[in-house]
């Protein structure tokens, strides 16, 4: 089964023969690291690609404000068409959402602060920066990939920044009609960091195809999520990078690999990664250990 093939049928909650892998993020020189290279190249990340048997990229505009895998050279358009082009892997653009720009914009007490001082100064805002947002999603889109993760960090380690309330009002039901008319175009997920437990029904309200992320160490448990929306959303993630330090036990590891997988394969819609991506200073014999591992657990 080709990886674009395995990755559109898991996201779809059809039948494959293994758990689809992948990463929000892969940081350059953690692939030159791992394969032992001085000079990152399109050639070197199929490699890296080939090696940890991945089954999807997720490209990001390297001028923009978030931090993703530059993984050619280019800028966004020409490595989507590059990745499209020469490779079978499923395609994500990852684009920086409403909220995420216009906390950017504000600085967190002043958006805070907006919140109940500046509401329609604050609504007028995000809604400009969410349709900039649609603007690159259906660039992306129309230029070869098969989807898009919006990256919103809409929480932290104990809750949402703001009350489910607030962020139905100022943020979900500003998107709802965007998502829709993103999906009509191919995939869309979401992304945040944190403790997202209290709107999960809200992402489901919006239609997101799927959820990225699942930070364990915020309180996001893979199994509870799992039997409360896995029929309603593909949830990719969840490994905790913590268990990626090399005084992690290869038995610990392979526990917890073992215990993710199982949580997340069960009734399929589940891509198999971390929580937050292979950052550049990650153990590569760890998360060498960590994919071997997962590509044992995850045949169906």
């Amino acid at each position: 089964m080709l990886p674009y093939e395995r990755v559109s049928r898991t996201i779809r909650g059809l039948a494959v023969d293994r758990v689809p892998r992948g990463e929000l993020i892969i940081d350059p020189e953690f692939c030159c690291r791992t394969l032992r290279k001085e000079i990152f190249s399109f050639e070197a990340a199929l490699q890296f690609w080939e090696l940890l048997q991945l089954d999807l990229v997720v490209l990001a505009d390297p001028g923009g404000q978030i931090s993703g895998a530059d993984l050619g050279g280019g800028e966004l358009k020409e490595n989507i068409s590059r990745w499209r082009g020469e490779t079978d892997y499923f395609i994500f653009a990852l684009v920086n959402g409403g909220f995420a720009r216009t906390l950017a914009f504000m600085g967190f007490e002043r958006f805070m602060l907006a919140v109940r001082l500046e509401r329609a100064f604050l609504q007028e805002t995000m809604q400009r920066f969410t349709e900039k947002m649609v603007k690159e999603g259906e660039a992306a889109l129309n230029g070869g990939a098969h989807g898009i993760i919006i990256a919103d960090d809409i929480a932290y380690q104990k809750g949402t920044y703001l009350s489910p309330a607030h962020l139905h009002e100022l943020y979900f039901s500003n998107i709802r009609g965007h998502v829709e008319r993103l999906k009509a175009k191919g995939t869309v997920f979401f992304h945040s960091d944190g403790n997202i437990n209290n709107v999960l029904s809200e992402l489901v309200a919006v239609g997101f195809d799927g959820l990225q992320g699942l930070e364990p160490g915020a309180g996001m448990d893979l199994a509870q999520v799992k039997t409360l929306y896995g029929k309603d959303l593909c949830l990719m993630g969840n490994l905790d990078l913590s268990l990626l330090d090399p005084t992690v036990t290869t038995e610990a590891l392979h526990t917890a690999v073992n215990s993710t997988m199982q949580a997340g394969k069960d009734g399929g819609r589940y891509i198999f990664g971390t929580c937050g991506g292979l950052h550049k200073n990650l153990s590569v014999e760890q998360v060498l250990k960590m994919f071997h591992f997962a590509l044992e657990a995850g045949i169906y």
